[in-house]
């Protein structure tokens, strides 16, 4: 199941305790996620002001839960571009507006290659 909240963005990955049998899970993982087309799609929309911590947390995780989700849909490169850039989000987030294009321009030309 896909799980988009204020702390968490990707797929339920919370432990279910107990014998099931058969378990079926494994077989509808994707079942609620979105398209890659429209989590591309708001990674774009995002990726304005991210010197602002309101919007950069949202960012860092919504470029995680992309990058999961493309990995899941077997585009190994796409899901290593926004892994980078979630990345470089946590270990040097920008402060300025300067910073913030340049980050702003990473995850666009990231996007306009996904298609």
């Amino acid at each position: 199941m896909w799980i988009e909240e204020e702390n968490f963005v990707g797929l339920d990955r919370r432990e279910r305790r107990g014998f099931r049998f058969p378990d079926r899970r494994r077989a509808v993982r994707l079942r609620n996620a979105p398209s890659l087309d429209t989590l591309i799609r708001q990674v774009r929309v995002g990726a304005f002001n991210l010197h602002t911590p309101e919007v950069l947390k949202p960012m860092q995780l919504r470029l995680a839960g992309a990058a999961e989700l493309a990995q899941l849909r077997g585009k190994p490169e796409l899901a290593g571009a926004f892994a980078a850039v979630a990345a470089d989000l946590v270990a040097a987030p920008p402060s300025t507006s300067a910073e913030s294009d340049v980050f702003e321009q990473r995850i666009l030309e990231i996007c306009r290659r996904a298609g």
